[in-house]
């Protein structure tokens, strides 16, 4: 791949060969893609870290029930309002936020 390609995709295919009712089943387990020439050991994280780690990026946050509070807001001048609201893991950067 080239040094400036940004973008990956990955495609399995394979033609099954069975019988109705044979199994013709396929199982993937343990892909690692990385960047080299070379492979290194493959890393398992545990799924709550992966989690944890997306995390830093996207997350979203829903009002549980009408009346409940999740938020705190204090009003800042007549058009504005400041909220303040805990984030479940450092942030990478400073989030960007989108009220629906």
């Amino acid at each position: 791949m080239p040094s400036t390609c940004t973008q990956l995709g990955l495609i399995f295919q394979w033609a099954p060969t069975g019988t109705a009712g044979a199994d013709d089943s396929i199982s993937i387990n343990g892909i690692q893609v990385e960047i080299g020439g070379q492979a290194s050991s493959f890393e398992h994280r545990h799924v709550k870290v992966e989690f944890t780690l997306c995390q830093r990026y996207f997350f979203k946050l829903n009002e549980p029930a009408t009346g409940v509070q999740v938020t705190i807001s204090v009003p800042m001048g007549t058009n504005s309002q400041s909220y303040v609201f805990s984030v479940p893991t450092p942030m990478r950067t400073a989030p960007t936020v989108i009220i629906m």
